[in-house]
């Protein structure tokens, strides 16, 4: 949330056009908007997508739109998580894009800190191709501070990629191999997982492999 800059001042006029800082200065940004990188499969229900805050100040209310493009996910519900578990959410979908609203309706505030303050729930469509992605990306967004003014956010867009659920290998078939390289990654006994094994192993979406993540690739071998 913090970019460093020279400070350069130009002048025609002058015999030397321009001059430059030696030295960075840092600005700060108060308040930062990401949609996390997810992942599901064509035709599937429920895939999680985390929207983070990582704030600065307290936060009083905020409205955001996440468009996916190409349009290929529906969104279902939006759930608010962790520090904003206790705020109120509205969601307006048009087909293209989703609107939220989340607020307090007890003049709370989301607290200083960092992390996932809600999660969008995505249907996808059986069209998805394997191996592609949409885009989901940040739009017209309102931020509150505690004193209900407004805050200028940093937004970071995310992506939704189009996966084989349980595929670790990414070779079109969920099977033995996939349990093996699974047992690997669980134990950590072989080469680092790779963001795409991520992507297709993260069966339940809380951004990690764990041993709720083998069990239901074994289930769906066995």
């Amino acid at each position: 949330m913090t970019t460093q800059a020279l400070i350069r001042i130009e002048d025609a006029s002058d015999a030397d056009p321009f001059d430059q800082s030696n030295a960075f200065f840092s600005i700060s940004t108060l308040v930062r908007l990401l949609v996390k990188d997810s992942s599901g499969q064509p035709g599937s229900t429920g895939n999680k997508v985390s929207i983070v805050l990582d704030n600065l100040i307290n936060v009083r209310g905020l409205s955001f739109r996440v468009t996916d493009s190409p349009n290929l996910l529906t969104a279902m519900t939006v759930t608010p998580i962790n520090r904003a578990l206790s705020f109120s959410v509205t969601k307006v979908d048009n087909g293209t894009h989703v609107t939220i609203y989340m607020v307090s309706m007890s003049a709370g505030v989301i607290t200083v800190g960092s992390g996932p303050i809600a999660t969008i729930s995505y249907d996808v469509s059986a069209s998805a191709p394997v191996g592609d992605y949409a885009e989901l990306s940040l739009s017209e967004v309102t931020v509150a501070d505690a004193n209900s003014l407004p805050v200028v956010p940093d937004l970071v867009d995310g992506k939704f990629f189009f996966v084989m659920k349980g595929d670790i290998l990414a070779d079109g078939v969920v099977n033995d191999l996939d349990l093996e390289r699974a047992i690997e990654l669980l134990l950590k006994t072989g080469a680092p997982m790779t963001p795409t094994e991520l992507l297709c192993g993260d069966l339940d979406a809380d951004g990690d492999f764990d041993l709720i993540d083998f069990m239901n690739i074994w289930e769906m071998i066995y």
